[in-house]
């Protein structure tokens, strides 16, 4: 059961991280991350053309959110060759599985 509006943003509980990932990823702000975010080192993200503020209105927001949450995880490949081997083993080392969980 979930608490709260019938609205993307009240059944998807993973919402607020997808909304920073479309902050981060994309720079692009909304009334959750009004703000871009970019590092001392990133001149061209702050040299960037601002959309606005926000550039994101919660309406369409919240169709993003809909939209990223029925994105598929891509296909698996090449999961025996010696570049994914490593790449896996640095997941695991880096504390990268603590959070994401590699299967389930």
């Amino acid at each position: 059961m979930v608490v709260g509006t019938a609205t993307p943003r009240a059944i998807d509980i993973d919402f607020h991280h997808r909304v920073r990932q479309v902050s981060v990823d994309l720079g692009i702000t909304s009334t959750l991350f009004p703000d871009t975010d970019c590092p001392a080192p990133q001149v061209a993200c702050s040299a960037a053309v601002n959309g606005g503020a926000p550039e994101l209105s919660d309406a369409l927001l919240d169709k993003v959110a809909v939209y990223v949450r029925t994105l598929a995880v891509p296909a698996r490949s090449a999961w025996d060759t010696s570049d994914v081997q490593q790449g896996k083993r640095l997941f695991t080392d880096i504390g990268c599985a603590g959070c994401h969980i590699p299967s389930l």
